[in-house]
């Protein structure tokens, strides 16, 4: 596979290299050059050992602004944005990209840093712009939540993880752990710079998962 960088990454990826991690990080803002090379994968691999996550927010849906003017700034305005607003897809496509892999056999999940007082406006957007998640393969009903000492809960519900904000490498290794099966891949697609650094220092010390990551910049 032919592999994308961005200069961004340059001294990420030379970390990752020097402490032997099978990390990739790729950057485009074409979504369907990400799902044809997720495909791509089951050509040599099974589809069922590799798991895919997804970001929301300006990965898969882009919140619009139906607040009256001066009431969407900052991020209590965006809050009451994604709460009552509507959302739509970054690429018309991405309903469809996401079914062919579903198709194919790929476990997917969404993995958003939002909390779970936006799940149902969450479920609501996705839902309404054709996104489904909650049909995977993933174990005992496998919805949860996790309490910690301080701060937001984790939950997985319908095939979302809300991260509330918190690191998402370290969020995506609590969902595996959750499962009775390992997946040998781990496919993480996000637009925020910040959980792709995250992502690849979590799996960075873990030697039995390869990890491609998926630099989305298309509404950066």
């Amino acid at each position: 596979m032919r592999l994308t960088f961005g200069p961004i990454f340059g001294l990420l990826l030379a970390f990752s290299t020097l402490a032997q991690a099978r990390t990739e990080i790729h950057t485009t803002d074409d979504f369907a050059k990400i799902t044809q090379e997720i495909l791509a994968l089951a050509n040599d691999e099974r589809a069922e050992e590799i798991l895919v996550a997804f970001d929301i927010d300006k990965t898969l849906l882009i919140v619009q602004d139906c607040l009256p003017e001066g009431e969407s700034k900052g991020f209590a305005g965006w809050l009451k944005m994604a709460n009552r607003c509507p959302a739509e897809l970054t690429e018309k496509e991405v309903p469809a990209h996401i079914a062919a892999l579903q198709k194919k056999g790929f476990p997917t999940l969404a993995l958003t840093a939002r909390a779970v007082n936006l799940m149902k406006a969450t479920e609501r957007e996705l839902t309404r712009n054709g996104i489904v998640f909650n049909g995977n393969p993933f174990d005992a009903a496998a919805d949860f939540n996790v309490k910690f000492p301080k701060g937001e809960d984790l939950v997985f519900k319908e095939g979302v993880t809300y991260a509330a904000g918190r690191n998402k490498g370290f969020i995506l290794q609590q969902f595996q752990e959750r499962q009775s099966r390992p997946f040998k891949k781990v496919i993480f697609v996000d637009d925020a710079i910040k959980n792709i650094r995250h992502m690849d220092k979590t799996y960075t010390a873990d030697p039995d998962v390869t990890v491609i990551i998926y630099h989305y910049n298309r509404y950066e």
